[in-house]
């Protein structure tokens, strides 16, 4: 491969659904692709892309737009078996294409393995399949209060200030936020910048009076909205693993089901018309 061969990253995406999905998948994946990603079909309802120059992070990034174009095809969005997808990237997942390929395969069955695959339709949004994850027990009692748990995630990022990640962090309580501003990297460049993003989600004042700017973190300010007044949720999601944190009825409930998370972000960000991060 020219990735092996001049230390360049790559990453394969695969997708798999019903055969008679499969050509709103086509057209999903055609307008998520960007010029130089490679969509071929392998075999009925199941679809390969090569994304050159493509890390973890950045094959994330396309499974997720890949979903958000999908909600866009009415059959898709309104189907309630949706398609696997999984991503692997060389070299931390293989050696060689045959190898890549191979894990991949392996994710996909993980997938469909995943309590992703207890959501409702895409279509009916972010606390729809919240809940749907929270009655099927997929959360499970998290025995670290939650702002100790978000500090410590802020400070994992400090650590590795270049690594890549997308926080999503909800809730409408006065000073909501602080733990995970106090923690977060000092930035020394600009937003546009390779590193960690966060999007700060609620009403006016759920940062704190006079809470810092932070260069790494957006402020998406909802009014009136009686889910996010009451409840807390953080997203996490890093190239190869993701985590979510949610606080309701008093208590912590936490999830590493990558898919699950996954799902969980790109709907959220349908739901509250969220840019890309």
């Amino acid at each position: 491969m020219r990735a092996h061969r001049h230390g360049r990253p790559l990453s394969v995406a695969a997708f798999d659904a019903a055969p008679g999905l499969a050509r709103p998948l086509a057209a999903a994946l055609a307008r998520a692709a960007r010029e130089d990603d490679v969509v071929s079909r392998a075999g009925p309802g199941r679809f390969r892309v090569l994304l050159a120059e493509t890390d973890a992070f950045g094959a994330l990034a396309f499974l997720r737009r890949a979903e958000r174009e999908a909600l866009a095809e009415p059959a898709l969005r309104a189907s309630p078996d949706g398609p696997a997808a999984a991503a692997v990237t060389f070299p931390a997942d293989g050696p060689a294409l045959s190898s890549l390929l191979a894990r991949c395969e392996a994710r996909l069955v993980a997938w469909r393995a995943s309590a992703a695959r207890a959501l409702p339709p895409a279509a009916e949004g972010f606390w729809p399949a919240l809940d749907a994850l929270v009655a099927a027990g997929a959360f499970l009692p998290c025995r670290v209060e939650p702002d100790e748990v978000e500090a410590e995630v802020a400070r994992g990022l400090a650590r590795d200030p270049a690594a890549r990640a997308l926080l999503y962090a909800g809730g409408g309580a006065p000073g909501r936020f602080a733990p995970l501003l106090a923690g977060l990297p000092a930035a020394g460049g600009r937003a546009g910048d390779r590193g960690p993003r966060l999007v700060l989600l609620g009403p006016r004042g759920a940062d704190g009076e006079g809470a810092p700017r932070h260069p790494l973190a957006r402020r998406c300010y909802v009014e009136g909205d009686r889910r996010l007044s009451r409840e807390r949720f953080l997203l996490a999601l890093f190239g190869r693993a993701a985590y979510a944190l949610v606080e309701r009825d008093g208590r912590a409930l936490h999830l590493a089901d990558a898919p699950a998370v996954q799902a969980l972000a790109t709907r959220l960000a349908a739901s509250y018309e969220l840019a890309p991060a």
